[in-house]
């Protein structure tokens, strides 16, 4: 196969590499963006606990189904947190992945872009000996003549 048409092979390959890598990228930007709005919420909620955890000293009479009500609500509130809080902890792993495979995509669309580097220096290397060699056969041609 001639040195062109492995160059243009290899300037596809590589222009799919960062296609992935844009992609992947755009992913793990995502991610991130969602475990902000998951580490915000579980931030609101904590501080929605906190909020309706002093309610009860502002208020002098409670009716006991009131104050279990509260109670409970508040309770709610918690599994609430723990949920949020195991769904921060999975939003984690989820951006750790996809860090991962952004790396990899990475490595791989350098790898692409060095092997036509490669390619594109010995074909430049192999046009440079070709005409180096008509150059001399000139040079001889005039000194035999």
């Amino acid at each position: 196969m001639s040195y062109a048409k492995q160059i243009e092979r290899w300037k596809k390959l590589v222009e799919l590499a960062k296609i992935d890598l844009d992609k992947s990228a755009e992913t793990y930007e995502l991610m991130q963006r969602e475990l902000v709005n998951a580490e915000q919420q579980l931030t609101a909620l904590k501080e929605y606990l906190v909020e309706y955890g002093q309610m009860p000293t502002t208020r002098s009479h409670w009716m006991p189904a009131q104050l279990n009500g509260h109670i409970a609500f508040g309770e709610k509130v918690h599994q609430a947190i723990a949920a949020q809080e195991q769904a921060v902890i999975e939003q984690e792993e989820v951006i750790e992945r996809a860090k991962q495979a952004w790396f990899e995509k990475r490595a791989h669309h350098k790898a692409m872009l060095k092997m036509l580097e490669n390619t594109q220096k010995k074909y430049q290397s192999e046009q440079d000996r070709r005409e180096q060699k008509m150059m001399d056969e000139l040079a001889a041609q005039k000194f035999n003549r």
